[in-house]
């Protein structure tokens, strides 16, 4: 017998039965957004409810139990092309998260940086597209934000503080993106510039 959230026992006989009753199923509904009604309705009928698990005090794993799952992931590795997607998921959430929290998302940014594109945009007549010009251009697909782009000359700008060099070489996280920006934009120019 098997006890749920709520209290109620299933025999394993009957979760087997459950389960394969909704094997193939296709609820109707998915993928259709909520009306904003209904949303104010769900969250009126949940306000006040506790999570089953509140309060609930979870003991910290054993050592016994985490040298079990440190072995079960052991000899085990992640493809390049896997933990490319992983990462770009992972940024993808994060500007959604924030969209979502603060309504905006605006990456941080060096002001100096936007001086210095200036500078550029009125030595060359470009308009390079910067976080105090415009904001920075964010490259959907990958998750990344450029520091500085122009779309007519093709020219894309990064500008790296020290924090973007390990050992007075250029860290290999940047690298990446650099080459997978480049995949992306084959046309562009792309453009380091070391800061100060």
């Amino acid at each position: 017998m098997i006890t749920n959230k709520k209290g109620i026992k299933h025999s394993q006989e009957r979760i087997e039965n459950m389960k394969a009753s909704l094997k193939g199923r296709v609820v109707w509904n998915k993928g259709i957004p909520r009306a904003e009604e209904t949303k104010r309705k769900i969250s009126e009928a949940n306000r006040g409810n506790v999570p089953w698990d509140k309060g609930i005090k979870r003991e910290p794993f054993s050592e016994e139990t985490k040298r079990k799952m440190s072995n079960s992931h052991k000899g085990k590795t992640l493809s390049e092309e896997t933990k490319k997607e992983i990462k770009k998921r992972s940024r993808v959430a994060r500007i959604a998260e924030i969209k979502r929290k603060k309504g905006i998302c605006i990456p941080n940014y060096n002001s100096k940086a936007c001086i210095l594109f200036e500078q550029i945009n009125k030595e060359n007549n470009w308009n390079l597209q910067h976080a105090e010009n415009g904001g920075e251009y964010q490259i959907k697909e990958l998750g990344y934000f450029v520091d500085a782009i122009d779309f007519k000359n093709k020219i894309i700008i990064e500008y790296d503080e020290k924090h973007h060099f390990k050992n007075g070489k250029l860290k290999k996280e940047d690298i990446v993106r650099q080459k997978e920006i480049e995949k992306l934009y084959p046309n562009f120019e792309f453009i380091r510039v070391r800061g100060k």
